[in-house]
């Protein structure tokens, strides 16, 4: 298991058919990794959580949801591993607001959260905030994740379209985290697993720069270490202006 917050890549087996590559990355503008992964190989739970940069802490806050997290203990039972997971994030929503509480009452950290878990030949993903998961299935890339953002929620009463979404003035606004509210809801996905999937797990960092298109080219090629690499130089290309992380789950079962 691993608790991420440098910048070095990994492929190796896990959980049976699955292979995993991951990255996390400070950018180039930034002068702090607020971003954490958890790459839990054992009992094949991934998450990505993105400490929130306008508040004061958001690395402690990112920190304190993979470290519930990694307090989970898969079950054969793929209900019970979610419900685990849910009952692992509102323990650090609990943490972080009391913290927050305790350096006074204007202080507020808090951090996004997406969660991908594996039991058998199902996948289940939770989610906060705007990091994401997606899926590259039969060569054709679907999130699995909706943003809980101010630009989603335009997007969704056809307001603004998505391409407007990274341009516009509060596209790095969102509307669900962790350590916010007491108050959490977890947005929740299920689904079956075929042979070849590609699940990625990142921070907004790769999706607010890199247009789902072009992930989907990465994400085609044919081994997990060079598209991981191909994400990370695909950003700093483009700048970087935020911290970027990301898993790689392919499931390798044929």
């Amino acid at each position: 298991m691993t608790h991420a917050n440098r910048s070095q890549p990994i492929k190796q087996p896990a959980h049976g058919s699955l292979a995993v590559a991951w990255r996390t990355h400070i950018g180039l503008v930034r002068s702090i990794n607020e971003d954490r992964l958890l790459v839990n190989t054992d009992h094949a739970i991934f998450a990505v959580s993105d400490g929130m940069g306008g508040h004061l802490r958001g690395d402690i806050a990112a920190q304190k949801v993979v470290d519930a997290l990694a307090e989970v203990t898969a079950s054969t039972d793929h209900h019970q591993t979610t419900e685990a997971i849910r009952g692992a994030i509102g323990k650090a929503n609990a943490d972080i607001c009391k913290e927050a509480l305790g350096h006074g009452v204007d202080v507020r950290m808090g951090a996004t959260v997406s969660v991908l878990a594996v039991t058998g030949n199902r996948y289940c993903c939770l989610w906060a905030g705007d990091s994401r998961i997606y899926l590259l299935r039969d060569k054709q890339l679907s999130r699995l994740t909706s943003d809980h953002s101010v630009t989603q929620d335009l997007i969704d009463r056809k307001l603004i379209t998505e391409s407007q979404r990274n341009s516009h003035p509060q596209s790095s606004v969102i509307t669900r985290a962790i350590g916010i509210s007491s108050d959490l809801d977890i947005a929740t996905t299920r689904g079956d697993m075929l042979p070849g999937d590609r699940f990625l797990i990142c921070s907004d960092g790769i999706c607010g720069i890199l247009e789902d298109d072009e992930i989907r080219e990465i994400m085609l090629e044919d081994t997990d270490k060079p598209a991981a690499d191909h994400l990370v130089e695909a950003v700093i290309n483009r700048g970087a202006r935020d911290n970027l992380s990301f898993i790689l789950v392919h499931n390798r079962h044929t």
